[in-house]
């Protein structure tokens, strides 16, 4: 017997969804055009990488320099960035993880990081219209929800 592809499997055994429940078992590919494939779950650390090469892409600057030790005022503020922005993507990654992320540092860096970044964004127009930009792109690129 052949199995419909409308009708997803779970264990072996066709699975039939309660009234108004929608997960990613439910929604079929094949009901929605256009829609190739559903995007992986990520987990937080990949998530997190993930979001640091889209960062880094936009701002045109090598992972490996944002990882790295230099002190160069262009090349941390995308290190502030980023470090901000993963924490507000990224549910529940620690402080920890951000600081092995952006190189091996501790989560005291991570957090200074999110502290500049939360000032510049309140002082310097061309940094929160950088940021709010990347705030965007993260949501456009399904890393992150909007916010309403």
């Amino acid at each position: 017997m052949s199995q419909s592809p409308l009708i997803p499997q779970l264990d072996e055994k066709p699975y039939f969804p309660e009234f108004g429940e929608i997960t990613a078992r439910t929604i079929s590919p094949y009901l929605i055009p256009g829609l190739l494939k559903f995007k992986e779950p990520f987990d937080k650390k990949s998530k997190a990488e993930k979001i640091l090469q889209l960062i880094c892409s936009y701002e045109e600057i090598e992972i490996d320099l944002v990882k790295s030790k230099t002190r160069k005022r262009a090349i941390v503020n995308v290190r502030h960035m980023a470090c901000s922005l993963i924490r507000w993507a990224v549910a529940d990654i620690t402080l920890n993880d951000i600081g092995q992320l952006m190189g091996g540092r501790d989560h005291a860096t991570a957090l200074h990081s999110i502290k500049q970044c939360k000032d510049y964004h309140n002082t310097e127009r061309n940094w929160r219209n950088r940021y709010d930009y990347l705030k965007g792109l993260l949501i456009t690129h399904g890393y992150a929800k909007a916010e309403y």
